[in-house]
């Protein structure tokens, strides 16, 4: 192999791995946001466990709930529709417990709502937006202040959402 030739080798080589390196290090630092079809995905591996934490937030009795993967193992911040201002609340249930920790800690998503009239379970958030899950506890279709798109996901009661908070 010529001279010429090695330098071509070395060049495309090196390049090559620049743009490796390059790659990885974006994939390590941002997050690209989920899509509709990233959360039907989830949907389809997940139905049980997502839909166990919806029922068992749509028999508790508080108007509002909060759960987001900084918060202590099995508790919840939660409001009742009289209350100005809500409280943490100890979730008693080990098998939810251990399930919601699933979630935040296997399944990467970063907060659990109850509000208004669905179970939003957020996977994707930055700054100003959020997208995730929403089980409708009503039949119709979830309401939130935030939601800027929200599509149903397989005629159920299950749809994919995008929020923003700005």
């Amino acid at each position: 192999m010529s001279k010429g030739e090695k330098l071509k080798w070395t060049i495309f080589i090196g390049g090559v791995t620049a743009t490796l390196i390059i790659i990885i290090f974006f994939n390590m630092f941002f997050e690209f946001p989920i899509t509709k079809g990233d959360m039907e995905n989830e949907l389809i591996e997940h139905k049980d466990e997502l839909t166990l934490v919806a029922e068992f937030l749509e028999l508790n009795n508080y108007h509002k709930v909060y759960i987001t993967s900084t918060d202590k193992y099995g508790t919840m911040f939660a409001k009742n529709e009289n209350d100005e201002i809500g409280r943490m609340e100890n979730i008693t249930d080990d098998v939810i417990s251990e399930t919601i920790s699933m979630f935040f800690n296997e399944y990467g998503y970063s907060v659990i709502t109850k509000e208004n009239n669905a179970v939003f379970f957020q996977k994707w958030s930055d700054k100003d937006s959020g997208r995730g899950i929403a089980f409708s506890l009503s039949g119709d279709e979830p309401r939130n202040e935030s939601l800027t798109k929200l599509v149903q996901i397989d005629k159920t009661d299950w749809y994919y959402y995008e929020e923003d908070e700005s």
